[in-house]
């Protein structure tokens, strides 16, 4: 299976006032649209041995899993910047 998050280029740090929501670099497409839908959020921090090594967001699902989809195909393009 293809690797749908992106890698954290830069310093991150969880904030303090809440528990923060993770998902493990091995979970599938589906597990993280499972946690996404329940917990009702669109970006998941992809964390390995307590420390974050990359992100997934609601439009990197779409690509993997619905590319004809409007999300998906906003999600596919190069970014504007």
């Amino acid at each position: 299976m293809p690797r749908v998050w992106t890698r954290i280029r830069r310093p991150w740090r969880p904030s303090p006032a809440r528990e923060l929501t993770v998902l493990a670099p091995t979970a599938s497409v589906e597990e993280a649209a499972a946690i996404m839908r329940q917990e009702a959020i669109r970006r998941l921090p992809i964390v390995e041995d307590g420390r974050p090594v990359g992100i997934v967001s609601i439009g990197d699902l779409a690509v993997e899993g619905e590319p004809a989809s409007v999300l998906g195909a906003i999600s596919a393009r190069p970014p504007n910047r």
